[in-house]
C-alpha cells in the first residue's frame, strides 16, 4: 500500500476532502447510491488508488457493522423467544411470537408454521402472519408433498427462489400459492430429536435467494418453536394427568362412601344367600334398609315377590298408574312394556313418574344377556347414589337366587328326564330301582297310569311347554320330561281325555304357547305305561298327519284311524293300500305324474271338480282329464262302499307317508 500523499502534493487537498466526505457518508449510514456517486467523482478526478482503496475498506467496515447489528438483533430475538418459552403458557401465543419475529428478522412478506400429524402424516396450518387470503390457512398436505413434505422427509432446511417453477417440489397446492402470490420460500424443520413436529416458513412475493445467515436464523427460531410445542404438549399431558388423578381421587372418595353406606346391605344379603333364603327374604331386607316398598315382577308381569309392608293392590295400581294416560306406544307395545324394554336396554335403575305423580324406580334383574324380572321401588323421597347402587346390587343377588333356583330345577328336571327315558326305553330295565329313584322325587309310579305327550307347535316354545307341563305334573304327583322331541308326562288317573284337556288348559294359561297333544291309558305297571306312551305318541303323530296341529286326542277320539293304527298289522294295511291305490302309485312313479295328489284333492273338495282344480292351480279341463285317467286305472271304487274305501285308502296313505 502506498502512503497517502503529503500536504504539498497537488492532489492533497482534493484527496483529503474526498476522504472526509467518505467518512461522513459512513457516519450518516448513507445509502448505497451515495457511495456510488462518491466513487464516480473520485474516479473522474483521477485521485490516487489509495483513495479508492479507502472506499473498499469503508464499505467492508459498513457491511461488517451491518452484519454485527443483524446478529445482535437476531440474538436479541432468540433471547426474547427463550423468555417467551418460560413466561407464556399458551402455545399459540409462543408460536405467534416466533412467527412474527421470523417475518421481522428475515424481512419476509409472510411467515407461518405448519404442524405434522404423527398418525396420519397430514400437514396443516397452525400459525400465520402476513397472509392476504384464507386459502393457505385451510390447506392440508399429504406426507411428502410441497415444501413441508421435503423438509419433514429430510429433517433439513429447504429453500427455493421460485416455488411454482421448482421441479424438486411435488406440487399439489400451486393454485393456493399462486392466489397468495408467493414466490421465494424458506422452510426449516421443528425438530425434537430426530422427529419433525412441523415446519417454520418465511416467504416472499418476489423471487430471491436466502443467505446462509437467514437459514441459520430461521433454523434457530424453528428450534425454539419445537421446544415450545414439546413443552406445551408435556404441560397439557401433565395437566390432563393431574385432572385424571383429581377425578380418580374424587371417585375413590365417593366409592368409599358408597361402600360404607352399602356395607350393612351387603352383609345382610350375603347372610341371606348363605342361609338359603327365598326371594321374599331379600326383598324384605332391602325394603327395611331403604325404607321403601319393593315389588318384583317377572317379564310376563307376574308377581314374584313383594315387601311385607306393601299392600296387595300395589301391583295393579303401579301398572295402572304407569300406563293409564299413555295408551299404546308408537312401536306397538304398551307403555309399561316399553318401560321394561328400556330398563333392560340400559341395565341400570331408571326413574319413571306415574300418572298419579308418584315416582317409581325400576331396576332390571339381569344375568348375562337374560332378562329375569324388574324390581319396582317407591317411597316419598328420592334415592341417593348409594341407595341406587344398593338397589342394583340387590338386583344382582336376586338374579343369583333365580339362577340358583333354576339350576336346582334343571337338575331335578334332568333326573326326572333320566327316569322317564329309562321307563320308556325298549331295553330291559331294573323296575325296582326305577321305582326307588322316582320315590326320591316324591313320585309313585304305581299311581301313574295315564301318559300325555305334547309336541310344541313352535320349537321356540319347547322350554315354556316343559316348564308348564312339569309344574302341572308336580302338582298332580306325576312325572314329566322330554323324550323323542315331545314333552311326556305320567299322571295319576283313569281318563286320558281328561288328562289331555288339563295339559291343554295349562298351556293356554301360559299365553300363546300351543302343542299337539296325544294321551292314552290307563296303563298298569311300568310295562303298561310304556305301552300307553306308544299309543299316546301314535295319537300325536296321527294328529299331525291329519293337519290337526295344536289339537289333542286319545286313541278313542281318532275313530277309524285309531282302530287302523292300533289293531291291524301294518303289513295288512299296506296290502289294502296296494289293492286300492297300487295302479295310481305305479303310474305316477313311471310317468312323473301326480294322479294320487289329484284324487286326494278331489275327495277333499267333496267331489267338486272346480274347487279341486282351484286347490291344485289347474284348469278345470285339465282336472277332468286327470280324473278320466284315474278312472281308467282304477276300474272299481267309484260308487257306494268302494268309494268310501278309496277315500279311506287315500287318507291312510297320506298318514303312512307322514307318520
Amino acid at each position: 500500500m502506498h502512503p497517502l500523499p503529503s500536504a504539498t502534493s497537488g492532489h492533497s487537498f482534493d484527496g483529503l476532502t474526498q476522504l472526509l466526505e467518505l467518512l461522513r457518508l459512513l457516519a450518516t449510514e448513507a445509502p448505497d447510491g451515495a457511495f456510488a456517486s462518491w466513487l464516480s467523482r473520485c474516479s473522474a478526478a483521477g485521485l490516487p488508488a489509495e483513495v479508492i482503496e479507502g472506499y473498499e475498506l469503508a464499505r467492508r467496515i459498513r457491511d461488517n457493522n451491518a452484519r454485527r447489528e443483524r446478529r445482535e438483533h437476531a440474538l436479541a430475538a432468540l433471547y426474547a423467544t427463550a423468555g417467551d418459552l418460560s413466561s407464556l403458557r399458551d402455545t399459540d401465543k409462543v408460536l405467534t411470537a416466533i412467527v412474527r419475529r421470523a417475518r421481522e428478522l428475515l424481512v419476509s412478506d409472510v411467515a407461518y408454521i405448519t404442524l405434522i400429524d404423527e398418525a396420519s402424516g397430514v400437514t396443516t396450518m397452525r400459525i400465520e402472519v402476513g397472509m392476504l387470503t384464507s386459502a393457505l390457512r385451510q390447506m392440508q398436505l399429504a406426507h411428502g408433498t410441497g415444501v413441508s413434505g421435503l423438509v419433514a422427509k429430510t429433517a433439513e432446511p429447504f429453500w427455493t427462489p421460485d416455488y411454482l417453477s421448482d421441479s424438486r417440489i411435488i406440487h399439489v397446492i400451486d393454485d393456493i400459492v399462486a392466489e397468495e402470490g408467493l414466490s421465494a420460500v424458506l422452510g426449516v424443520p421443528l425438530l425434537l430429536g430426530d422427529t419433525a413436529l412441523g415446519v417454520l416458513f418465511a416467504a416472499h412475493r418476489r423471487q430471491r435467494s436466502f443467505t446462509s445467515e437467514e437459514v441459520a436464523l430461521l433454523s434457530s427460531l424453528g428450534h425454539h418453536a419445537a421446544i415450545a410445542l414439546h413443552n406445551a404438549r408435556m404441560f397439557e399431558a401433565s395437566r390432563a394427568a393431574l385432572e385424571e388423578l383429581t377425578e380418580a381421587h374424587t371417585a375413590m372418595k365417593e366409592h368409599a362412601e358408597l361402600i360404607e353406606k352399602s356395607a350393612l346391605v351387603h352383609e345382610r344379603l350375603a347372610d341371606l344367600i348363605l342361609q338359603g333364603s327365598e326371594m321374599a327374604g331379600v326383598v324384605d331386607a332391602l325394603a327395611e334398609v331403604l325404607q321403601a316398598d319393593i315389588l318384583v315382577l317377572g317379564t310376563d308381569n307376574s308377581e314374584l315377590a313383594r315387601s311385607a309392608g306393601m299392600h296387595t293392590g300395589t301391583h295393579a295400581e303401579l301398572l295402572g298408574f304407569i300406563g293409564a294416560d299413555a295408551g299404546d306406544h308408537p312401536e306397538g307395545v304398551s307403555r309399561w312394556e316399553h318401560i321394561q324394554q328400556e330398563a333392560f336396554r340400559r341395565g341400570r335403575t331408571t326413574r319413571w313418574q306415574t300418572s298419579a305423580d308418584q315416582d317409581v324406580w325400576i331396576t332390571p334383574i339381569i344375568a348375562g344377556a337374560e332378562h329375569f324380572a324388574v324390581a319396582l321401588a317407591t317411597r316419598r323421597n328420592d334415592f341417593d347414589d348409594a341407595e341406587l347402587r344398593t338397589l342394583e346390587r340387590a338386583a344382582q343377588v336376586t338374579a343369583l337366587l333365580l339362577l340358583m333356583g333354576r339350576s336346582v330345577a334343571a337338575a331335578e328336571q334332568a333326573v326326572r328326564g333320566d327316569i322317564l327315558d329309562d321307563l320308556l326305553s325298549s331295553y330291559p330295565i331294573d323296575e325296582a330301582g326305577l321305582r326307588r329313584r322316582a320315590e326320591l322325587l316324591g313320585v309313585d309310579l304305581d299311581r301313574c297310569s295315564v301318559v300325555v305327550t305334547a309336541r310344541p307347535v313352535n320349537a321356540t316354545d319347547r322350554s315354556a311347554v316343559l316348564q308348564a307341563v312339569g309344574a302341572l305334573s308336580r302338582e298332580w304327583g306325576g312325572l314329566a320330561g322330554e323324550h323323542a322331541g315331545s314333552v311326556v308326562s305320567l299322571l295319576p288317573g283313569e281318563d286320558p281325555k281328561e288328562a289331555a284337556l288339563r295339559v291343554s288348559d295349562c298351556l293356554n294359561q301360559v299365553g300363546r304357547t300351543r302343542a299337539t297333544i296325544g294321551a292314552a291309558g290307563p296303563g298298569v305297571g311300568i310295562s303298561g305305561l310304556a305301552q300307553a306312551y306308544q299309543d299316546a305318541a301314535r295319537c300325536e303323530r296321527i294328529l299331525l298327519a291329519l293337519d290337526r296341529v295344536g289339537g289333542h286326542a286319545t286313541p278313542r277320539d281318532l275313530g277309524i284311524y285309531g282302530l287302523l293304527f292300533s289293531g291291524a298289522p301294518r303289513k295288512d294295511i299296506e296290502t289294502f293300500l296296494d289293492d286300492r291305490l297300487g295302479p295310481l302309485l305305479r303310474y305316477d312313479a313311471e310317468h312323473g305324474t301326480e294322479l294320487l295328489a289329484t284324487l286326494a284333492a278331489y275327495f277333499d273338495a267333496g267331489g267338486n271338480v272346480a274347487s279341486a282344480a282351484g286347490a291344485l292351480y289347474l284348469h278345470t279341463n285339465t282336472m277332468r282329464q286327470r280324473l278320466a285317467r284315474i278312472r281308467e286305472l282304477l276300474t272299481t271304487g267309484w260308487t257306494g262302499d268302494g268309494q268310501l274305501e278309496l277315500q279311506v285308502a287315500v287318507r291312510i296313505h297320506r298318514i303312512f307317508r307322514d307318520v
